[in-house]
């Protein structure tokens, strides 16, 4: 009966130490997470950022074009213009 016990007590000492080790293992793979979580937080901050300031700079953009006249606007006076030079053109003829 003594070596039933004595081979009790090896089994469960190594089911103790293949709990430890398991234990480690969870441990550094859950540190190793940490790490990389904050890392793609950081990366994801970094991209907010720049994305505020992209649409930052669209809506100064867009402000910018408001106040500019389209291409469609020059065609009366171009047209404009080009009538008075032909009349120029006919009456230095």
């Amino acid at each position: 009966m003594n070596e039933g016990l004595q081979e009790t007590r090896r089994h469960a000492g190594v089911l103790v130490e293949q709990d430890s080790t398991d234990c480690r293992r969870h441990e550094a793979l859950r540190e190793e997470m940490q790490v990389e979580f904050a890392a793609v937080r950081t990366e994801n901050e970094a991209i907010r950022l720049e994305l505020e300031m992209v649409r930052s700079e669209l809506s100064i953009i867009r402000r910018d074009l408001k106040e500019k006249v389209g291409r469609d606007e020059f065609s009366v006076p171009e047209a404009r213009i080009a009538k008075l030079e032909l009349s120029l053109r006919r009456t230095n003829s």
